[in-house]
């Protein structure tokens, strides 16, 4: 069976492709809060060290994931794909 459009799928089932453990009748209710935002290449999503007061999950495309050394170094530490989620975790709890 051919999945639908990613447009076409409830939110709500995005979000449980990141939170599988979470059942649909918890993450409905998240769904009118939920706003898209789209990055283009090497744009910033959010900084260290900053307040954090979001939790971004990827829809589609990747996410490379820097810290900052004291010395103002920035390290490539990983990268974040489609269905996983970056931001404030704490959110959940």
């Amino acid at each position: 069976m051919n999945e639908p459009p990613s447009s076409a799928v409830p939110r709500w089932r995005r979000l449980g492709d990141a939170f599988p453990s979470v059942p649909p009748e918890v993450l409905t209710p998240l769904e009118p809060a939920l706003e898209p935002v789209k990055l283009r290449g090497g744009e910033t999503l959010f900084l260290q060290g900053k307040p954090g007061d979001a939790l971004y999950v990827i829809e589609h495309g990747r996410l490379a994931v820097f810290v900052t050394r004291p010395d103002g170094e920035r390290i490539r530490i990983g990268e974040a794909g489609a269905g996983e989620y970056v931001g404030e975790g704490s959110l959940l709890t």
